[in-house]
């Protein structure tokens, strides 16, 4: 929920122009008291500030000219809003588990010299209590190494002064179900799993690793990708994958090199190994060349070998390499598709294979729709939708905090609204390495000491616990004649992946229904 403190001298014109009185709203804050429900319930609530950041222009994808946009969230401190201005105020509210009926509060606004002025708050909490695990998987990933995203530059490294950062950040995002280890940064890219050549055979040493699993097990999270994957273009695997670092002099003939290859299979190996009932061998990254899926082939086919009880994954974006995966009946044993290319027929050829089909968004999303800073929030939340419709198990994205910066002095915050460092220079801007959509990568910034969290995220949140509605939704109607009539309602509101519904208050109206809905269910049993 948003409450927008507004300059109340401001009036619009009969033409659309806005005249500023000459007054501000100085020491402005914010406070809500927790909401009370029936039986004496009471339910906490969190305000953030939202802080703005300068989304610079970006013609290819059709949006709006560089502008503010609100985005990151600051704990709430007393703020100034000047003529023509406003602030947005983010408020969280985290009801008990199993209680149901209506919960009411006040939140107060106070600016020095003005009189206070009292929100009321009304929540309804419906008879029935969301899914404890998350319905849907999610595979994200959180960068580490100095290329992508800085971390250990910023905080100290992973097993050392960065780690109490390390363990906020992975907290937040387990938080707001998100699971942030798709291309396995913080092993891979932080300098923590090493190996010794000996004989020609490489040694994985896992022991530095041990209390970063510990703590990816401690959050419960739903599965995480072990193996180091292949990136296609090898400038990009050495900057990002610093374990492999030694083989850089190979150039671009790394790949052929038998005993990089090696090194790969035999580090692969002995990770796996290690966590095989919990993690997911993902070997490649994208494969869109004819030499992409030779080596493919002859990786899952090898690792299959030695590690015959590791689920296989891989990320393809070409329907035509998705073809030949099936084909060849590689030992791949989940399919991620892009959004972009999703292809009915082959979603169901992968199912019938005895294969999982899952997606993802990355640089290119399919119709605009991913977690860019430049879209509204409706689509980050509706992907949730789109997946359930579409009956994905998982849906992924490639970074959470891919900063994309070397060196700081980036002015990226409007100082007379904003605080000074770290807050003035995040830098949103696509690069060519990194995309086409501004703070692509990344959902989530680096404070002083852990993540200043983000609008974005808060979608995301309510994406997934969207993706529970729906469940529940569809569970209903295998025994519910009016939940299956409604299931119909929903996937046609949605829309398709093609045309999906551009109306917030659409997805509002519908998951109003499906709350009805299970409510009548969950009290006639």
């Amino acid at each position: 929920m948003q409450l927008y403190i507004a300059d109340a001298f401001t009036k619009i014109c009969p033409d659309g122009t806005a005249i500023g009185g000459d007054v501000c709203l100085d020491d402005v804050t914010v406070e809500c008291e927790p909401l009370r429900g029936e039986g004496g319930k009471v339910a906490d609530i969190e305000t953030w500030r939202a802080g703005f950041l300068r989304a610079p222009s970006e013609p290819s994808t059709g949006w709006q000219p560089a502008r503010w946009v609100s985005d990151p969230l600051f704990p709430m401190a007393p703020f100034r809003v000047v003529h023509r201005d406003y602030q947005p105020v983010w408020i969280n509210v985290r009801i008990p588990r199993g209680v149901a009926g209506e919960f009411r509060g006040v939140c107060r606004v106070r600016a020095r010299g003005q009189e206070p002025v009292e929100v009321p708050v009304t929540l309804r909490a419906w008879g029935f209590d969301l899914p404890e695990r998350e319905t849907l998987h999610n595979f994200f990933d959180f960068a580490i190494g100095d290329y992508s995203g800085g971390f250990q530059r910023l905080y100290g490294p992973v097993d050392g002064a960065g780690f109490p950062a390390f363990r906020r950040f992975m907290r937040y995002l387990r938080d707001h179900g998100i699971n942030g280890l798709f291309y396995n940064h913080p092993l891979v890219s932080s300098g923590l799993l090493t190996y010794d050549e000996v004989d020609g055979h490489f040694r994985a040493d896992l022991r530095r690793i041990g209390p970063v699993l510990d703590l990816l097990r401690e959050l419960g999270f739903a599965f995480n990708h072990w193996p180091a994957p292949v990136w296609p273009t090898h400038q990009i695997f050495f900057d990002i994958y610093t374990t492999f670092a030694p083989f850089r002099e190979l150039g671009a003939d790394v790949y052929a090199d038998p005993r990089f290859n090696r090194a790969l299979l035999e580090v692969g190996e002995a990770l796996a190994k290690a966590v095989e009932h919990e993690g997911f061998a993902y070997l490649y990254d994208e494969p869109h060349l004819p030499w992409h899926g030779d080596q493919l082939a002859a990786l899952s086919r090898e690792f299959r070998a030695r590690c015959p009880r590791s689920r296989q994954m891989t990320a393809i974006g070409q329907p035509e390499m998705i073809a030949r995966v099936l084909d060849e009946d590689l030992p791949v044993d989940i399919i991620v598709g892009h959004l972009s290319f999703y292809r009915p027929e082959l979603h169901r050829r992968i199912v019938a294979s005895g294969r999982e089909f899952w997606w993802y968004t990355s640089n290119w999303p399919s119709s605009h729709l991913s977690f860019w800073l430049d879209e509204p929030m409706l689509h980050h939340r509706l992907l949730y939708w789109l997946t359930w419709r579409y009956g994905v198990p998982s849906f992924g994205y490639w970074n959470t905090s891919v900063w994309n910066y070397r060196e700081y002095g980036y002015e990226n915050v409007d100082t007379g609204r904003r605080l000074e460092w770290p807050y003035s220079n995040w830098n949103v801007t696509p690069t060519e390495a990194w995309g086409h959509g501004n703070a692509d990568g990344q959902l989530l910034f680096p404070g002083p000491d852990g993540p200043v969290g983000t609008l974005r995220c808060e979608a995301i949140r309510h994406g997934v616990q969207d993706h529970a509605y729906l469940t529940l939704l569809s569970a209903a109607a295998e025994y519910n004649d009016a939940c299956r009539g409604l299931e119909r309602t929903v996937r046609r509101g949605i829309g398709t992946l093609q045309r999906p519904t551009r109306r917030p208050d659409t997805l509002a109206g519908l998951r109003e229904r499906i709350g009805e809905a299970l409510e009548r269910v969950d009290a006639g049993r």
